[in-house]
């Protein structure tokens, strides 16, 4: 996986603890986009994808998972990985059943960042290559409903399946 084509995107609202998580990331080659604001973020992933989404993470707020979720409505893909300096094993596992793939403690240990992010990033392309393999498989079993292989009679297939899809 070429790091420069990983977009991550880094919320933190500390300034230093963002920017320091940003730099982390940004020496192996990710592209890394840096805020301290929600709003921000929910604009910066309206404008593209990413990967992997580093999150500061306040137990007793509900605002991380409602994030995850609108980022989610986006690309539903995108992996998140929380960090607190409030961790607790509890905490953790809470984090990881609402949908988070990791969770870190503050103060955040660079190498263990980045092993988190790339598993994130290995996990997320299992979950492609699952998708592409049920497609592959559905085509597979689908009865051939045209007689003949013409231009004319794949492009009528292709056009109904692509019609299906949306059903």
């Amino acid at each position: 996986m070429d790091p420069a084509k990983i977009c991550i995107l880094v919320l933190d609202r500390s300034p230093k603890s963002a920017h320091s998580i940003g730099q982390t990331l940004k020496s192996i080659g990710y592209q890394v986009s840096v805020t301290t604001h929600r709003s921000e973020a929910v604009t910066l992933a309206n404008e593209k994808p990413f990967n992997v989404v580093v999150k500061s993470f306040d137990p007793d707020t509900v605002d991380a998972i409602a994030l995850m979720d609108r980022i989610r409505a986006i690309t539903p893909d995108t992996q998140f990985i929380f960090i607190s300096d409030k961790a607790t094993i509890q905490i953790a596992v809470d984090a990881i059943r609402k949908g988070a793939y990791d969770y870190l403690s503050k103060p955040i240990n660079p190498a263990q960042l980045i092993e988190s992010v790339r598993k994130a990033l290995d996990f997320q392309a299992l979950i492609a290559e699952d998708e592409q393999i049920k497609v592959r498989l559905r085509r597979r079993s689908d009865p051939d409903i045209f007689a003949g292989n013409s231009g004319l009679m794949a492009e009528i297939d292709r056009l109904i399946r692509q019609i299906a899809t949306r059903m």
